[in-house]
């Protein structure tokens, strides 16, 4: 009876603190995700003639050579959290979300960046962003 006890108390200990490492993981690396996709928009754009963003994530994974890995292409989700890009009409602006799948599971904040290059965090995944940048609201990171 001690052995289970001592047991349960351990394991109590150790979810809670495997969750919020996991947790902690997901962010790290859609803050990296999103330094990625940034400087390949950067690089997409410079390397168009006149400068313009891509329409999609895929046109960036598909062109020659490509700007990013052929994972974007299977879909936005990736590490808990669902990535959402979107470029203005006239190809000059362009922003990428990123919000957990499940809110304080896959991640606590939403993420996005924009044609600046500053990636913004907002608490409890209350991101915005849209073809013309992020909300200004954000935390800059």
């Amino acid at each position: 009876m001690v052995v289970i006890a001592l047991v349960v108390v351990i394991a109590s200990l150790a979810i809670p603190v495997s969750l919020r490492a996991r947790l902690q993981s997901n962010e790290a690396a859609t803050i990296g995700n999103l330094r990625t996709v940034s400087s390949a928009a950067e690089a997409f754009r410079g390397a168009q003639n006149p400068p313009a963003y891509a329409d999609t994530l895929a046109v960036m994974a598909s062109s020659n050579p490509p700007y990013l890995d052929s994972a974007w292409l299977a879909g936005g989700q990736r590490q808990g959290y669902i990535y959402t890009y979107a470029v203005a009409n006239d190809r000059e602006t362009f922003s990428l979300t990123a919000d957990p799948r499940t809110l304080d599971v896959s991640g606590s904040n939403s993420y996005c960046v924009d044609h600046t290059g500053v990636i913004r965090r907002y608490s409890k995944g209350g991101g915005s962003g849209g073809p013309t940048g992020c909300g200004g609201a954000g935390t800059p990171i």
